[in-house]
């Protein structure tokens, strides 16, 4: 986007479990791109608002209810991109909103990049609510399954929630085990062949690797699980242990 000029500054607010590692050491400082994330490079973020017993499921996450609530109580045209930076990292307890890019452009106002550049969405601060209810976002999907074993009326709707989140518990302690056993094949019997990689050829790496486990194994959509266990797969590459050998160790795993 840059190299084709699609847009002259860019300003991403994102939100995921360990979103630091997409920008960390990766992104330019000087391409107009100016970044916060709901987490560092190595945390889950947090949902929030949990408890909803018709639409059962969390409803938000702490960081974008933060920044998002942050923004409707602000003039924003005299608001800048640092001071909601700032407010919004204090407001978030639960993990450690980072920031990321090109830092000059901290000082330019939130009015240039939301909203209407001749109005103002402010509203009466008294109105924003705190965030309630909060949890890991990896286990926001495990709250749903104990919620309706909780909430269960007959003996077969406990049954049933019962063996669901038994389930799942069971896939998640199956999947950490599978990477427990692929990162101990690797490092038994191999010894890294490059000590320090570049970052692209690190990125390489851990694409073709994860893309192997998600054929062999199992993927995010089946396992939630899967996303927190795959910083792992990616340390082997960051590591220096080459390709076909962690695939190969995928392969044996999981066949």
């Amino acid at each position: 986007m840059h190299t084709h000029g699609m847009y002259k500054k860019l300003v991403l607010y994102v939100e995921a479990c360990e979103s630091g590692s997409m920008f960390e050491d990766i992104l330019p400082s000087n391409i107009g791109i100016y970044v916060t994330t709901a987490a560092n490079s190595q945390e889950s973020s947090w949902a929030s608002y949990c408890q909803d017993e018709v639409i059962d499921s969390c409803l938000a996450d702490e960081y974008s209810h933060n920044w998002l609530a942050d923004s409707e109580k602000h003039i924003l045209n005299q608001y800048t991109l640092d001071q909601q930076f700032d407010s919004v990292k204090q407001s978030t307890v639960q993990s450690h909103v980072s920031k990321y890019g090109e830092m000059d452009m901290g000082s330019l106002p939130v009015g240039e990049f939301q909203g209407h550049s001749e109005q103002s969405i402010r509203l009466d601060s008294t109105t924003m609510s705190q965030v309630l209810d909060s949890r890991p976002s990896r286990w926001a999907h495990l709250t749903t399954m104990s919620r309706r074993l909780m909430q269960a009326k007959t003996m077969e709707e406990h049954e049933l929630a019962s063996r669901k989140l038994y389930r799942a518990l069971q896939l998640a302690q199956i999947v950490k085990q599978t990477v427990d056993d692929i990162v101990m094949d690797v490092t038994t019997f191999h010894q890294p062949t490059i000590h320090v990689l570049p970052k692209s050829e690190e990125l390489q790496c851990y694409d073709a690797v994860f893309q192997q486990f998600k054929r062999r194994c199992f993927t995010i959509r089946q396992v939630p699980e899967v996303a927190q266990n795959a910083g792992r797969l990616w340390k082997l590459c960051k590591e220096g242990y080459a390709t076909g050998i962690i695939n190969e160790a995928v392969h044996n795993n999981c066949s």
